[in-house]
């Protein structure tokens, strides 16, 4: 990670977000300090800056790249708000055999109501 050129806070307080000179933007999470998944990767050079949106579901970032990026569908504030967005995303649950091919082992169920 290089250097942090810029931080928000997420509106309800619980992710911070680092802009850096290494391109990358991280995401954190404020009560354990550790950080949230992969460093979000699209800058060809540092980003310099980071905001969230009021709702807290975009993150804006500007780079010396001389571009503005709009991270979008990556935030949620619950399981529930994340379960509504892929639900809205995909056609409907897996049926059995779908997840049997790709879950194997684990137990069926669904998740979207149908």
């Amino acid at each position: 990670m290089g250097p942090v050129e810029d931080v928000a806070f997420s509106p309800d307080g619980r992710t911070l977000a680092s802009a850096s000179d290494d391109n990358t933007l991280r995401l954190w999470d404020v009560h354990t300090d550790k950080q949230l998944g992969q460093p979000l990767r699209g800058h060809t050079d540092a980003v310099e800056s980071v905001a969230f949106s009021p709702d807290g579901r975009t993150l804006a970032s500007a780079g010396a790249d001389r571009t503005v990026r709009l991270w979008e569908g990556i935030l949620w504030t619950d399981f529930e708000d994340l379960k509504r967005m892929v639900c809205g995303l995909v056609v409907g649950n897996l049926t059995k055999d779908e997840w049997q091919e790709l879950a194997p082992g684990l137990a069926y169920h669904t998740i979207c109501p149908n």
